[in-house]
C-alpha cells in the first residue's frame, strides 16, 4: 500500500513539473515577439512544438491513469464507463501524435551510429539495412 501511494505521489510530482514547463512554454509561444529577445525566456517555443508537448503531457497523464486504473476504480474515483473513456482518449491522443512521431524522435538528434539500429535510419533504408544486418550475422556463424 505504501509503495502504491508513493508511486502515485511521484507520478503526480513529475506530471506537475512537466505541466509547469509546458504551460510556461505555451505562454511564451503565444506571444507575437521573436523567440530570442532578451526579455523572453530561453525555453520559448513555437506553437507547433508547444502543441506537441501538450499532447505528450496529456498522453503521460492518461497513460499513468490507465496503468493504475484499478486503484482509481477501486477507490471510487472512476467508474467503468469513465475507465473506457480513458482508454479511448489514449488512442485518440496517439492518433494525434502519430504524424509528429518522427519529428519528436529526431528532436533528440541521436545519430544512426548511436542508435545502432537499422530502424529509423536517416536515409530511409531500414528494410535494406535490416536484411544486411541479418546476412552479416548469419555469415558469422
Amino acid at each position: 500500500m505504501i509503495y502504491r501511494a508513493s508511486h502515485a505521489h511521484a507520478c503526480l510530482l513529475v506530471f506537475k513539473a512537466f505541466k509547469e514547463v509546458v504551460d510556461a512554454a505555451g505562454d511564451s509561444a503565444s506571444d507575437d515577439a521573436p523567440v530570442h529577445q532578451d526579455d523572453q525566456p530561453q525555453h520559448a517555443l513555437d506553437g507547433h512544438t508547444s502543441y506537441a508537448l501538450e499532447l505528450l503531457l496529456l498522453l503521460l497523464g492518461l497513460y499513468w491513469l490507465q496503468n493504475d486504473m484499478g486503484d482509481f476504480v477501486e477507490d471510487g474515483f472512476l467508474d467503468g464507463d469513465q475507465a473506457g473513456w480513458v482508454r479511448d482518449q489514449v488512442v485518440e491522443v496517439l492518433h494525434l501524435l502519430r504524424p509528429m512521431a518522427v519529428s519528436l524522435v529526431d528532436a533528440w538528434d541521436v545519430s544512426d551510429f548511436q542508435l545502432n539500429s537499422a530502424l529509423g535510419r536517416f536515409d530511409g533504408r531500414a528494410s535494406e539495412a535490416l536484411l544486411e544486418t541479418t546476412e552479416v550475422r548469419v555469415s558469422q556463424r
